[in-house]
């Protein structure tokens, strides 16, 4: 069980140095930290945005259809009386 306790902890054959997580990962610098998030940001507004022009292509255009048969259907009706 030392054996396997020692090699989830990533230890060296001599059993000297432990690996940690974070030294197998060099940091990055704050630059690009900020620059990850800033276009993270810009392309979930991005879709935001095209999201909302669907919206106003095709839903808006459905809704519109509805009210305007509404309408064409009183005209008829009056026109016929």
């Amino acid at each position: 069980m030392d054996d396997i306790d020692e090699q989830s902890l990533g230890s060296t054959a001599g059993g000297d140095e432990v690996a940690t997580p974070l030294a197998d990962h060099p940091r990055r610098p704050r630059l690009a930290t900020v620059l990850r998030g800033v276009g993270q940001t810009l392309v979930t507004a991005g879709l935001v945005v095209l999201l909302f022009v669907a919206y106003e292509l095709w839903i808006t255009n459905i809704f519109t259809h509805a009210e305007q048969h509404k309408i064409h259907n009183k005209l008829v009706q009056k026109w016929a009386s």
